[in-house]
């Protein structure tokens, strides 16, 4: 459990309940008005300051102790206390609920902050006077924690960076916002579903949307050995003589070093806690740690995703790869059903429509004939007695890439790049080893959507983590 008595949230409860027209610039003046002027004197300075103060708020940096101390004294919390009472109450849309969510933060970190001082803060009844207490709890503790604030780590780390996320990323706002919901209470959670189903793009999708709040992003892809992939990664102080067990002590003792404005995604993590001897240590430290898996995990918080539930967003999602389909939207519809909605399958079936040059009836008759039908009982299960039963989702998704029509050259550059690491490979890389004339079949693939083009790292991969034979 997390300490939620930091700045960031009891900042976030007032900034949830106040009113439009009183801006977080101005709720932070009015906090600070010992040390802060009421208006910065002019744009430039304006939009430093904002840039500032909503680090603050977000937790990326704390406020700086020369302001702690102007308010550790009697004069400066009265101050505070006359602040709220005639300045930020005013602003709340409901004093009421912001004291309750408070209340519920303070609740929440009783075994971090003490039962005494949790009761005592309760016990406050003028709300101006809660307010300020609590406020002032939230900066100290801050402070307190040695090493709260992770070092950057952008210049010196070469590999593991957050990989580019697909542009076509549609939904799941829900999903988003009970991510950012767990990961404010808890350090781990797991993001659990079916193959091909949207973990890992919500993952980087929650991580790129989010990327501010941040000091450092990291994402491990999960190979079977947690520590065999935290020795893979790559710094700028790594040596030729190091060997792997160098490798692991020296990265591991940088991970160990971030804290709660760190994340790590651990992608593809398809195997139980128990069944990897890091994992249970991995877990203890102190930065935010966001994990995918068909797993089903009962003691982390999880959020289970499952099929796209708006047939609007399907249909949204259908166009964003084959924009044509909008010509015969019931007919997109029928073949949406006819794949049960499942979402990398409504994608393939986009890009094979885009690829094949099809019109969406032949297409409908052709996943018909195919038999490409994932009927409730015959879904993709979830890890079970140390197995997955995945033979089903891989027929169909080579079914999908028959009905494409793809040439011999575009089925040889998948064959080759399914048999290497779904994290990817860098695209020049790749090229030199198939000793490929040009990239005209690699980027006709990548423009299709049938390989990933992260275009941030220069990698490919296979999409979907689709297999040939």
């Amino acid at each position: 459990m997390k300490n939620q008595l930091t700045f960031a949230h009891v900042t976030g409860a007032l900034l949830d309940n106040k009113i439009k027209t009183y801006p977080q610039h101005r709720l932070v003046r009015d906090l600070f008005s010992l040390c802060l002027l009421d208006e910065a004197s002019d744009y430039s300075e304006a939009s430093d300051d904002n840039i500032t103060f909503s680090r603050w708020c977000n937790g990326a940096r704390p406020v700086p102790v020369d302001i702690l101390n102007e308010y550790k004294n009697d004069t400066g919390r009265n101050q505070m206390i006359t602040d709220f009472k005639n300045k930020i109450i005013p602003n709340l849309i409901n004093v009421s609920n912001t004291r309750y969510l408070l209340e519920d933060m303070i609740n929440n970190s009783r075994k971090i902050i003490g039962i005494t001082k949790a009761d005592e803060l309760i016990a406050i009844d003028d709300n101006a006077t809660f307010f300020t207490d609590v406020m002032l709890y939230a900066i100290l503790s801050d402070h307190n924690r040695k090493n709260l604030y992770s070092p950057e780590l952008t210049d010196i780390l070469l590999s593991n960076r957050l990989p580019a996320v697909v542009k076509e990323f549609i939904g799941r706002n829900d999903e988003i916002k009970e991510c950012g919901r767990l990961l404010a209470s808890e350090s781990v959670v797991f993001i659990n579903g079916i193959a091909g189903i949207g973990k890992s793009e919500l993952a980087k999708y929650y991580a790129s949307r989010n990327k501010k709040k941040y000091t450092n992003i990291i994402y491990l892809f999960y190979s079977g050995s947690l520590r065999k992939d935290i020795a893979a990664m790559e710094f700028s102080d790594d040596t030729s003589d190091m060997d792997e067990d160098a490798l692991f002590d020296s990265h591991y003792r940088l991970l160990r070093s971030l804290h709660q404005d760190s994340l790590v995604i651990l992608d593809n993590f398809n195997a139980l806690p128990k069944d990897d001897a890091f994992f249970k240590e991995f877990v203890k430290n102190d930065f935010e740690l966001l994990v995918t898996t068909r797993c089903e995990v009962k003691q982390y918080a999880s959020i289970k995703i499952k099929e796209i539930a708006s047939e609007k967003d399907l249909l949204q999602l259908f166009a964003s790869h084959c924009p044509y389909s909008d010509n015969d939207t019931e007919t997109v519809k029928q073949i949406i059903r006819e794949v049960h909605s499942h979402t990398l399958t409504v994608v393939l079936s986009a890009l094979s429509l885009a690829a094949g040059g099809l019109e969406p009836d032949e297409l409908l008759h052709e996943l018909k004939q195919c038999g490409i039908n994932i009927t409730d009982s015959e879904n993709v299960e979830l890890y079970k007695d140390g197995d997955y039963h995945d033979g089903l989702m891989i027929e169909h998704l080579r079914i999908l890439m028959q009905i494409s029509r793809l040439n011999s050259s575009q089925t040889d550059i998948l064959k080759n790049l399914s048999i290497l690491p779904v994290s990817g490979v860098y695209k020049n890389h790749f090229r030199n080893w198939l000793q490929l004339a040009s990239l005209h079949d690699v980027n006709y693939l990548a423009r299709y959507g049938f390989i990933t083009d992260d275009i941030e790292n220069k990698k490919i991969s296979s999409f979907g983590q689709c297999s040939f034979s």
